[in-house]
């Protein structure tokens, strides 16, 4: 009976390492595969001015700059004003249109709105290390604010989707729910421990008995 017992004990123990390394070997594997990337926006929020005035939108994503582009304001209307010093191109965009290197094409002009435009529009852009990405912005409807948000930027060479959510990124409003589904093998691993409860409880039935 003590051999039975050893045994199951360590069974157990290999069990529950084996588990535990599968676990941190599947979300090590996450880590390294997240290609699509939420980005913040510094400001996230432009005031629209009846003066002429220029204010620039900066984009990061996990605490890093990646780029920006520049918020026009006048009497006219709300203009994004392309910056080439923090992209290489950009375009409108629309939504569910899926985005991905090879296809993409862009240009350095600017997008206006009247101050009255309401709604949400998209934009597809290429960054100067020629990752390519997308955010929404809300035109704030008459001499409303301009809000940006959410976001995405692919890092490896990935297709993404307009609108669509991310499978990382430190912005809870541009990144996506982060939930990791559980691999099969883990499933297995689970079962497997199941199965060793189960038994070390018969083996106390039997002892007992």
């Amino acid at each position: 009976m003590t051999d039975t017992k050893n045994n199951t004990s360590k069974l157990a123990k290999v069990s529950a390492a084996a588990f535990t390394a599968a676990l941190a070997s599947n979300y090590d594997a996450t880590d390294l595969s997240a290609a699509i990337i939420a980005i913040d926006f510094n400001p996230g929020l432009v005031a629209w001015t009846s003066s002429s005035t220029l204010r620039s939108v900066n984009m990061s994503a996990n605490g890093g700059a990646i780029g920006g582009f520049n918020q026009w304001n006048d009497s006219v209307g709300k203009t994004l004003a392309f910056d080439s010093s923090k992209m290489k191109s950009w375009r409108s965009a629309s939504n569910g249109e899926i985005l991905n290197q090879a296809t993409f094409a862009g240009d350095t002009g600017s997008w206006s709105n009247s101050t009255s435009a309401t709604g949400v529009a998209y934009q597809a852009f290429r960054l100067l290390n020629d990752d390519i990405g997308w955010f929404a912005w809300d035109l704030g409807g008459i001499q409303g604010a301009v809000t940006y948000g959410p976001g995405q930027f692919e890092n490896n060479d990935e297709s993404l989707t307009v609108g669509g959510s991310g499978s990382s990124g430190s912005s809870g409003s541009s990144g996506g729910s982060g939930a990791v589904p559980e691999p099969a093998h883990i499933s297995l691993s689970l079962l497997a421990l199941g199965a060793l409860g189960l038994r070390r409880r018969r083996a106390k039935k039997k002892e007992t008995a």
